[in-house]
């Protein structure tokens, strides 16, 4: 194909001068040229397809080995066969003159059939002028990567290095770098949808070969986005890798600062939209390319020519984004080089923020606390580089928009957890700056000096809503969005009604008896503060929904508070059973003793059940959170706006889609969906309770409660009685008649009747119900286990006495029934005279045995008292979820895994309500800063 807009062409197309590119990013280049470049391309895609499909059919074949690069991500060059197990490849760049000086190389190593595990050694050759780069890095599937052993590499005057690798497996890869291709691209993707709950796929274009060019964005419609670009150049993949770390870095932030931070912590993620576009090369990318596309074109020296499809795409992504009122705040771009840079505007380049780059390292610095020279940070170089006429996006975007415009850089060699630690670094402090940034931009527009400033009087809060009448100003406020947002409150009209319920809060935050619960109170306060208009908020509402909707953002942190207790308790309950996972203890069935088992098992068994009851909250949860707001009296009313809308100003997944069931039939439902959940909490804790209280009728138990839960008893001073175990049985009760007490306040009632939907029917029975888990969680905390009365505790009731039936089925072929009899018979014996199993002698056995067999015990004593011990009872266990060591272990694994995924659950739940508070606090302000902005305007024109 002609190299019409290849490396000789690109390093053509200069910008005249350093000038701003707003109007025309391209200005200076021929428009002939570009379309009959664009012809070109287009009509050679035939040529493409199938250069791109020869391209993949390399194999270069020996006695002992296969060598391929057709997979996705191979390229080996030119290869030659030396010998049996000697081969030579040729890497040549894709152009010249190179910016990187060293090809990338992949291919897959087959071992034929037949050979044993041998070594195989391979020259890498490269054209005079260049260099072996990258070290080579070996896997057996593809997907786990490790170096290649210093020794295994060798590099000759010449510039040949050779590679002797050791081939264990029947395929071995090797690759300049890990071939992270479109399969971790796939996993990339879900790990996106799994972190950010707003998460929108865009495919914004296409390469040449149609393959997709990718847009992910966090917050779709947030007035500020940044771009994060990536993976322009195939090889440099610990910019991919550091691309990955800096995005799950901001996620775990956005989950950290709106959880445990305060609102305004929160502010940032409601206000900025990460513009993620991670593979901007995928043809280069998968065909194993150096540093091109399928063009011959380095992309990352195409912007502001845009002569290939995938620039070009993102540009055409920016400015629709920006034609929406969306503002550019940063352009990352990640790479990877010799180095750790980030290369950077210099100080003479006046960017918005302002010496954005300068304060970024200095916050890196100073979080790390390190001592290390100018112009680092946690192990990455500051680059500052002039402005110039390549065609690069740090170029572009800082022409463009006059914003930070940064190339992220990685050592090709950096250690992956050096990596992760260092970028994660980046990522706090680059959230922490453009915080801060935002924070003084708003501190000043509040503080405008105007004739009427509706933003100064502002009363913003810093924590999250707690109580029904924060609750009730928040269902106003986004009434009135949506209100202002079809026209029936105009832009002053909204700003005036938010100052006054600002106000509200604020004469309410100062006198709780200003707090009512009644909507009708609140109204009130509200005429009275500015006048009759504002009750125009409430139109096409009723009380009803507002209601409906508040009890239901009560009940959902309810809800939480009640999963987040149950969690804790979970936890303690894995961690009790990993500290206990040999003991060894009697276990019960019909009250008398059975089969012995361990107190990791019992525990197990009980954090399974726990497990069982927080998926069904969980599930619950998302049924629950939905609004009843705009069904009005359960028929809607008489303007038409978007009810999902205002669900999601208050952080609910989505609205009651049936405005009846919103308020009158759901209500009752979630309810005692909760409740019913709770009420089966119970039974855990009881049984629990029971099976310990048992032990206490003995005199000398092997379970019991710590000395400090027990009360000695007034009159008799043996008596240890267990009182934690008696409180804990009356919190269960208490649960569970709160529980019933809801489903009978929903029986034989007519819809819309206020029985069902009494709050406190929720607030009570959350509130008794964590007193039981705090309760659970100190029992399990000051249980004793006597190991040695545990173990004496089977011996007496001759608990392991099926393990008799089980040597002589085994090791005797008798029939296990007749087995069964055998050991019956044994046990019966030694009850009567008075012994234990162990102490039967030889001749007792088989007296005993003849009367069952007829004949002598068909197995030695010794297998029998082997047998007889409980500890190897149980550890010679054999089925799946047995009480062996192995099984426990699987158990606890797989428990602990369920625990951090409901953990990141919470977080994830609480983030995206907080966050939604956060962002109508934002909505509100800007409203107010609207109305300022033409009060201002209107008095700048007089």
């Amino acid at each position: 194909m002609p190299d019409c807009c290849g490396s000789g062409a690109t390093s053509a197309l200069r910008f005249r001068k350093p000038a701003p590119l707003s109007k025309d990013p391209c200005q200076g280049l021929k428009k002939v040229r570009l379309t009959f470049c664009a012809v070109l391309i287009l009509s050679s895609l035939s040529w493409i397809n199938a250069n791109e499909a020869s391209s993949q059919q390399d194999v270069c074949e020996s006695v002992n080995f296969v060598l391929n690069d057709d997979y996705p991500g191979g390229n080996m060059g030119d290869c030659r066969v030396v010998g049996d197990s000697i081969f030579e490849l040729t890497l040549k760049p894709e152009d010249e003159p190179p910016i990187n000086p060293s090809p990338w190389y992949g291919f897959q190593i087959t071992r034929r059939e037949g050979v044993e595990a041998a070594r195989i050694r391979i020259s890498l050759r490269y054209p005079e002028g260049f260099t072996h780069r990258y070290r080579a890095k070996v896997s057996s599937d593809g997907s786990l990567w490790r170096l290649l052993p210093d020794d295994a590499t060798r590099t000759d005057n010449e510039g040949t290095t050779d590679l002797v690798i050791a081939i264990e497996q029947a395929t071995t890869f090797v690759s300049a770098q890990e071939n992270l291709n479109l399969a971790w691209y796939d996993e990339m993707q879900r790990t996106l949808e799994h972190d950010w709950p707003a998460l929108q796929h865009d495919v914004i274009g296409h390469s040449l070969a149609k393959r997709e060019v990718v847009a992910y964005q966090t917050n779709p419609g947030a007035p500020k986005f940044v771009l994060l670009l990536g993976r322009a150049h195939p090889p440099e993949v610990p910019g991919a890798l550091g691309f990955d770390v800096f995005v799950r870095a901001l996620a775990e932030m956005r989950r950290e600062s709106c959880v445990y931070g305060t609102l305004r912590d929160c502010r940032f993620f409601n206000r900025h939209n990460f513009v993620l576009v991670p593979l901007l090369n995928p043809d280069g990318v998968v065909l194993g390319h150096w540093r091109h596309n399928l063009g011959s074109t380095d992309l990352n020296r195409d912007w502001g020519f845009f002569e290939q499809p995938e620039t070009s795409a993102v540009e055409r992504f920016v400015q629709q984004l920006e034609a929406k009122g969306a503002q550019l705040t940063v352009a990352l771009d990640f790479h990877a080089t010799n180095r750790s840079i980030l290369f950077t505007q210099t100080e003479d380049d006046v960017t918005d923020p302002p010496a954005f780059a300068e304060r970024w390292f200095s916050k890196v610095a100073k979080a790390t606390q390190e001592i290390e020279e100018p112009g680092y940070a946690s192990g990455i170089e500051h680059g500052p580089r002039e402005l110039s006429d390549l065609g690069t996006s740090k170029n572009y975007f800082f022409r463009r928009n006059g914003v930070p415009s940064i190339t992220f850089e990685l050592a090709d060699t950096v250690d992956r957890d050096e990596l992760k630690q260092n970028v994660s670094r980046f990522a706090d402090a680059f959230v922490m700056l453009l915080s801060e940034e935002d924070d003084m931009n708003r501190q000043t527009r509040m503080h405008a000096p105007t004739t009427d400033n509706a933003c100064a009087i502002a009363f913003e809060r810093l924590e999250a809503c707690q109580d029904y009448f924060c609750f009730l100003l928040a269902t106003n406020l986004t009434s009135m969005i949506v209100l202002n947002d079809i026209d029936v409150l105009s832009n002053t009209d909204a700003a005036n009604h938010a100052a006054t319920m600002l106000i509200a809060e604020q004469n309410a935050s100062n006198n709780p008896e200003l707090r009512v619960t009644d909507y009708l109170k609140l109204e009130g306060q509200l005429i009275e503060l500015s006048g009759p208009e504002i009750s125009n908020i409430h139109a096409s509402r009723s009380r009803q929904d507002v209601h409906g909707t508040v009890r239901r953002m009560i009940t959902r942190q309810q809800w939480l508070v009640a999963l987040e207790e149950l969690t804790s308790l979970h936890r303690q309950m894995i961690d009790l059973a990993e500290r206990r996972r040999g003991t060894v203890i009697p276990a019960y069935t019909h009250g008398v003793p059975a089969q012995p088992t361990t107190y990791a098992h019992q525990l197990m068994a009980y954090a399974h059940s726990i497990g069982r009851i927080i998926e069904r909250l969980r599930e619950g949860f998302n049924r629950l959170n939905q609004a009843p707001l705009g069904a009005s009296v359960g028929n809607t009313g008489s303007y038409r706006f978007d009810r999902d809308q205002m669900a999601r100003l208050l952080g609910f997944n989505k609205a009651v889609s049936n405005s009846y069931d919103a308020n009158f039939v759901s209500t009752l439902d979630y309810r005692q969906e909760l409740a019913d959940i709770l009420a089966s909490s119970t039974s855990v804790v009881t049984q629990f309770v029971a099976n310990v209280h048992a032990q206490q009728r003995n005199p000398w138990p092997w379970i019991y409660v710590a000395r400090d839960q027990v009360l000695p008893s007034s009159s008799m001073p043996q008596k240890r009685n267990p009182r934690s175990l008696d409180r804990l049985r009356t919190d269960a009760n208490q649960v569970l008649a709160l529980a019933h007490r809801t489903r009978l306040r929903s029986h034989n009632v007519d819809a819309g009747m206020h029985d069902y939907r009494l709050l406190d029917s929720v607030t009570e029975l959350v509130t008794e119900t964590i007193k039981m888990y705090r309760g659970f969680t100190e029992l399990l905390n000051s249980i004793v286990i006597d190991d040695t009365r545990a173990l004496a505790e089977i011996d007496r009731s001759f608990a392991a006495s099926a393990q008799i039936a089980d040597v002589v089925f085994r090791e005797a072929n008798v029939p296990f029934r007749t087995a069964q009899e055998l050991a019956a018979a044994i046990v019966e014996f030694a009850r009567e005279s008075d012994q234990q199993l162990n102490e039967l002698t030889q001749r007792e056995l088989n007296q005993i045995s003849r009367t069952v067999l007829d004949r002598n015990l068909p197995v030695p004593r010794g297998a029998i008292l082997r047998a007889l011990d409980p500890i190897y009872m149980v550890a010679s266990r054999k089925g799946s979820g047995g009480p062996q060591l192995s099984s426990i272990d699987a158990q606890i694994a797989a428990a602990r895994t369920q625990l951090e995924e409901t953990r990141f659950w919470l977080l994830q739940s609480k983030s995206t309500i907080i966050e939604a508070e956060s962002a109508l606090q934002s909505s509100i302000f800007d409203i107010c800063s609207h109305v300022e902005d033409e009060l201002t305007d209107s008095d700048n024109a007089r």
